[in-house]
C-alpha cells in the first residue's frame, strides 16, 4: 500500500508475533502518510515483553514528513531513537500516553515545529525531568508538575529566575539542580507583597525539597531569603559560581545536613548559621558534612561553635584562610564531661590553606578519628591532641597523614594514640624524626605506614610488627631499616631511592616474609651488578604475587632472585635497569602462574621485538602505555603455556624461533 496516506491507526500491537513482519512493512516509505497513531493494549504487557515492544516500535518509524504522531500504553523501557530525530521537521503534534515502563522520555528539541506535546501517564518518567539548552519560556507559571520529584535545569541562558506560579507548582519535588545557567541571579523571588498579604516564604512549609545542586552559573550573587521554609532540605551544593557574594542572614533549614561550596571565589562569609552562638545557646543547624575548596575570599570562620552534629570538615585551597573555629577544640583546662560534646568531629582535612599558621588553642576533639593536612607551608605547630601525654580528653585517632608542610619542627610531646593505624609523612623537611619512643608498645592497631622526602628520618622505628603495609621513598638520609623478617604481617612493601641505605638486600630477611605479595624495590644499591652472590641463597617469599625491580643502573642479572620458584608470582615489572641482560636463569623455566611481564628501558633485553606498527593479526587486548618484551631465551612452550603477553615495539636485529612464533601468535 504505497500510496497509503492520510492518518492511520494500527492497535493491537501486542499482537506481532514476528517483528521481520514489522520491518518488512516499510512504514517508513509510505510519505504520504500525515498522522500516526499506534496502540497496544492494556494489561498486556507482562515480564520480558519490553524488548519485544522496543523492537516493534524502532521498526515502526513513520515517514520523515509525518504531522501528528500518538503513542499508546507503548510497554518498553525507553522509546526509540527515531521519535527525537531532527528528521520530523514538520511535526506538530505529540502525544505519548499511559507508557508505564519507560524510564526516560526521548529528548523532544529537535522537533522544531512541535506546537503541542501531550505526556500523560507514564508512570516510571513523572519523577525522571531534564530540562536542557532550550527557550527559557518552558519554565513559564500553568504547566502541572505536581508528581515531579527530580528536575534539572540546564544550558537555559535567558534564565535569570524561577517564576512564582512554576515553583508553585513542584509541591512534590524533591532534588533541584540548576547548571550553566548564565544569567541566573536568584534562584526564585524572595516572595510577593499585596495589602494583605505579606510573604517571604515563597515555598510553602510542606515543600519535600531534600537536594538544592547549583553549578556554573555565573552571575549568581545570592540564595532567596526565606531559604529557610525549606523544611526538608538536606543537601546543598554550589559549584563555580565566582559571584556569590553572601548567605541570606536568617538561619539555615532546619534539616541541612551537608554543604558543600567549591569555587565560589567571591565568597567572603561563611553564614553565621552554620555555628553555634558562643552564649552556648543552640540554633537548629544539623549539618554533618562541611566542604569548603577554592573559596580565596574566606578568611576566617563566623564566631561560635561548630554544631554538636558534624562529623566531617573538609577545607581546601582557600589560599586567605588564616584561622579555624575557635570552638571545634576543647580546652585543657575547662572540658568537662558536659563540654566535652560540644564538637563531634570525626574526620578533618586541611589543603592548600597557605596562609593557615595554626589551629586555636585547646586540643583535637576526642571522637576525631581520621586527621590529613597538606601543602598548609606556615602551618607551624600540630594541634595537641594528636599526641597522648595522658589519659584525659584524648583523640582516638585512626588515621594521621601530614605532607608539604615545610614550617613543621615538632610534634607535640608524648605518644601516638594506641588507636592509630595509619601514617603518612611527606614532604615535611624540618619535621623532627619519629622514633620509638612515640609509639605504643602495645599499640596492635598500627598496620601501614608511609614515608617520603623526610630528610631527618635516619632509623625507622623497631617497634612496628604488626605493619602489613610499609612504603618507603626518596629518603636521602635513612640509613637503617628495623630487621625486616620480623615484621611477619607485612603483605605490601614498597621501598624506593634511598641510597644510604647499605644492608644489601640478601640481608634483609625477605624470605621470612610469608605473608609478603607485593614488593617493589626501586633505585637502590647503585654500584649492585646482582642481589646476592650465593647461587643457593633464597632472597624471596614464594607468597609474592607481584614484583616490581626499576632503575638499577649496574644490575646486570636477576638470577639470584631464582624467580622460577615463586610459585604464586602473577605479575613481573622490570624497567630502567640499562645493563640487565638475564631475568631467569639460562635453564630455569617462567614460573607457571606468570600471566604478565612488563619490560622497558633495558636494551639488552629488547633485541627480540619488532615495532607495533609491523603486527599481524589483531591488537592484543591491553593498554597501549604499558610496553611487554621478554627475554630471546624464552621457549615457543614457555610463552605458550603461560600465556604471556608480549606487545611487540621494536626492530627485530635477528632471526629466531620465538620471533616467528610471536608473529604467528598475534
Amino acid at each position: 500500500m504505497s500510496n497509503l496516506g492520510g492518518e492511520l491507526r494500527i492497535s493491537n500491537l501486542e499482537n506481532v508475533v514476528n517483528v521481520q513482519d514489522v520491518k518488512d512493512a516499510g512504514l517508513k516509505l509510505k510519505d504520504k502518510l500525515e498522522r500516526l497513531t499506534l496502540m497496544w493494549s492494556f494489561g498486556l504487557d507482562g515480564p520480558g515483553n519490553e524488548m519485544d515492544q522496543m523492537n516493534v516500535l524502532d521498526y515502526l518509524k513513520p515517514p520523515s514528513n509525518l504531522n501528528e504522531l500518538r503513542i499508546f500504553r507503548y510497554g518498553g523501557l525507553e522509546f526509540p531513537y527515531w521519535i527525537k530525530n531532527g528528521s520530523f521537521s514538520k511535526m506538530v503534534n505529540l502525544r505519548l500516553l499511559d507508557c508505564k515502563k519507560c524510564t526516560s522520555l526521548p529528548c523532544l528539541g529537535q522537533l522544531s515545529s512541535l506546537k503541542q506535546l501531550l505526556i500523560s501517564g507514564n508512570d516510571g518518567v513523572t519523577n525522571k525531568l531534564t530540562i536542557d539548552e532550550c527557550n527559557e519560556t518552558v519554565l513559564r507559571s500553568g504547566i502541572e508538575l505536581t508528581s515531579l520529584t527530580e528536575l534539572r535545569v540546564s544550558g537555559i541562558l535567558e534564565l535569570i529566575k524561577l517564576q512564582q506560579g512554576f515553583v508553585r507548582s513542584l509541591g512534590g519535588l524533591q532534588a533541584l539542580k540548576f547548571s550553566e545557567c548564565e544569567e541566573l541571579k536568584c534562584l526564585w523571588e524572595d516572595g510577593f507583597e499585596s495589602e494583605s498579604l505579606h510573604c517571604h516564604q515563597l515555598v510553602p512549609s510542606e515543600y519535600n525539597l531534600r537536594s538544592l545542586k547549583i553549578s556554573s552559573c555565573d552571575k549568581l550573587e545570592r540564595l532567596p531569603n526565606g531559604w529557610q521554609s525549606l523544611t526538608c532540605l538536606e543537601e546543598l551544593k554550589i559549584k563555580y559560581c565566582p559571584k556569590l557574594v553572601s548567605f541570606p542572614e536568617v538561619g539555615f533549614p532546619p534539616k541541612l545536613r551537608s554543604l558543600i561550596l567549591r569555587n565560589c571565589e567571591s565568597l567572603k562569609c561563611l553564614p553565621d548559621g552554620m555555628m553555634r552562638n558562643s552564649n552556648g545557646s543552640s540554633n537548629s543547624c544539623v549539618l554533618e558534612s562541611l566542604e569548603i575548596k577554592q573559596c580565596s575570599c574566606v578568611i576566617c570562620f563566623p564566631k561560635g561553635q561548630l554544631p554538636t552534629t558534624l562529623k566531617k570538615l573538609i577545607i581546601g585551597e582557600c589560599e586567605n584562610l588564616k584561622s579555624l573555629p575557635e570552638g571545634m577544640m576543647h580546652c585543657n583546662s575547662s572540658a568537662t564531661p558536659s563540654t566535652m560534646d560540644m564538637c563531634a568531629l570525626e574526620y578533618l582535612s586541611l589543603n592548600m590553606c597557605p596562609s593557615l599558621i595554626g589551629f586555636p588553642r585547646g586540643r583535637l576533639p576526642i571522637t576525631l578519628k581520621e586527621l590529613y593536612i597538606s601543602d598548609c607551608e606556615k602551618l607551624e605547630s600540630l594541634p595537641e591532641g594528636i599526641m597522648h601525654y595522658d589519659s584525659t580528653n584524648a583523640a582516638a585517632l585512626q588515621s594521621l597523614a601530614i605532607s608539604h608542610c615545610s614550617s613543621l619542627t615538632s610534634f607535640p610531646r608524648g605518644k601516638f594514640p594506641s588507636t592509630l593505624e595509619g601514617l603518612d609523612i611527606w614532604d615535611c623537611e624540618h619535621l623532627e624524626s619519629i622514633s620509638e619512643e612515640m609509639f605504643h608498645s602495645n599499640n596492635n592497631s598500627f598496620q601501614s605506614l608511609s614515608i617520603a622526602r623526610y630528610p631527618n628520618l635516619r632509623a625507622l622505628p623497631n617497634c612496628l610488627y604488626n605493619l602489613t603495609d610499609l612504603y618507603i621513598a626518596n629518603n636521602k638520609n635513612l640509613e637503617l631499616l628495623p630487621p625486616i623478617k620480623n615484621l611477619t604481617c607485612l603483605t605490601s612493601f614498597f621501598i624506593s631511592h634511598c641510597e644510604n641505605i647499605k644492608t644489601p638486600l640478601s640481608q634483609w630477611g625477605l624470605s621470612r616474609l610469608t605473608s609478603l605479595e607485593n614488593l617493589s624495590i626501586e633505585g637502590m644499591f647503585p654500584d649492585a651488578t646482582s642481589f646476592s652472590d650465593d647461587p643457593h641463597l633464597i632472597l624471596l617469599p614464594t607468597t609474592l604475587t607481584s614484583l616490581h625491580i626499576s632503575r638499577f643502573q649496574n644490575l646486570e642479572s636477576l638470577a639470584s632472585l631464582s624467580l622460577q620458584i615463586l610459585t604464586s608470582l602473577r605479575s613481573l615489572v622490570i624497567f630502567n635497569c640499562p645493563k640487565l641482560q638475564w631475568i631467569f636463569p639460562r635453564e630455569g623455566l617462567v614460573p607457571d602462574s606468570l600471566s604478565e611481564l612488563r619490560i622497558w628501558g633495558c636494551p639488552h633485553l629488547n633485541k627480540c621485538t619488532q615495532r607495533r606498527k609491523d603486527m599481524i593479526g589483531p591488537r592484543l587486548p591491553i593498554s597501549p602505555v604499558w610496553r611487554y618484551m621478554t627475554n630471546p631465551s624464552l621457549s615457543n612452550k614457555t610463552v605458550c603455556s603461560n600465556r604471556l603477553h608480549i606487545l611487540l615495539e621494536q626492530q627485530c636485529h635477528r632471526r629466531c624461533t620465538l620471533c616467528e612464533y610471536l608473529k604467528r601468535s598475534i
